[in-house]
């Protein structure tokens, strides 16, 4: 039978290795396949040795914090008008005699408007207070102006000439 490895010879060697993976998204199961031990054995050793558990818990953090920086960044990309390059051709001029004498690359650029959508995402995430007020607003007219039809119909008055009220306000009632 073999020695068994041990974690100040197996793992604590490659901790700053195991940050870093962790950092860019590797699964503990990855991880634990990159060292010549059980899947236990790791386990084992992550709750014996708090700075493997630190340095896994941290990193991960890390890794979700990373994640949102480029998530914001990318939203902020969104926010903002920008050309892109949709085509690249190759002219090239020739001569009388067919010499070639010049080439030039011309790029076909579109300009890309901001996402209409990620804008109110960013007001609404930013400044909910300001941005996200008016739909609430809105919402609490809405129930006002139910609340009133209800009573209205609570005090006998015909159906038929609440609907034709509602029909005339939107197409007039001819008058015009």
């Amino acid at each position: 039978m073999g020695v068994r490895p041990t974690y100040e010879e197996t793992v604590k060697p490659y901790l700053s290795k195991i940050i870093s993976w962790r950092r860019d998204g590797a699964k503990i199961a990855w991880i634990i396949e990159q060292f010549p031990i059980h899947t236990s054995t790791f386990y084992v050793w992550r709750k014996e040795h708090k700075e493997l558990e630190e340095a896994l818990k941290n990193s991960v953090e890390q890794f979700y914090d990373d994640l949102v920086v480029t998530a914001e960044n990318s939203l902020i990309e969104k926010l903002i008008d920008r050309m892109m390059v949709v085509e690249k051709t190759s002219e090239v001029w020739i001569d009388a005699n067919g010499k070639v004498r010049g080439e030039h690359i011309v790029e076909k650029k579109k300009l890309v408007l901001a996402d209409t959508t990620a804008i109110i995402f960013a007001l609404k995430s930013h400044k909910p207070l300001k941005w996200n007020n008016s739909e609430h607003e809105l919402s609490l007219a809405r129930i006002e102006k139910i609340k009133a039809e209800i009573a209205r119909l609570d005090k006998g008055e015909d159906i038929g000439s609440l609907i034709m009220q509602s029909l005339n306000k939107y197409i007039g009632d001819g008058s015009e």
